[in-house]
């Protein structure tokens, strides 16, 4: 848990919405990687080059352990935000620049872009917490 008397509740909310973030990120990317053979999902994740799903699956899961890190109050978190930053930044340039599918949608483009910004301000936000001393 968030370990020091300083904690306030802004940083339990803030640490459990990432929590359900992360989370749900990683439950989508379960469920894109066990679609049927012949489906959109399944033609599309076989296409994606190996670098690109390796970027993929390091920024869900890291962001994923970071979330868990920040509510059990390490400063390892901090290490797995980077982490799930330095990933979802592999796979959002491929998706974004790279991709031979149709045009990217200005929804899809939206929704890449959020992803960095949402592990830019959890990084940001673990450091923050790390120099509060309310990591340990």
């Amino acid at each position: 848990m968030l370990s020091r008397a300083e904690t306030r509740f802004q940083d339990w909310m803030i640490s459990f919405l990432l929590l359900v973030w992360f989370g749900y990120v990683a439950l989508e990317f379960v469920a894109l990687r066990s679609a049927p053979p012949n489906s959109h999902e399944a033609i599309l994740v076989s296409i994606t080059p190996h670098w690109a799903s390796s970027g993929q699956a390091l920024g869900v899961w890291t962001g994923f352990a970071g979330a868990v890190l920040l509510i059990l109050g390490s400063r390892m978190a901090l290490l797995g935000f980077v982490a799930s930053l330095v990933g979802s930044s592999a796979y959002v340039y491929y998706a974004a620049c790279l991709r031979r599918a149709p045009e990217i949608e200005l929804n899809e483009l939206a929704l890449l872009l959020g992803v960095l910004v949402i592990c830019t301000f959890a990084m940001i936000y673990s450091n923050a917490l790390a120099v509060r001393r309310v990591l340990r």
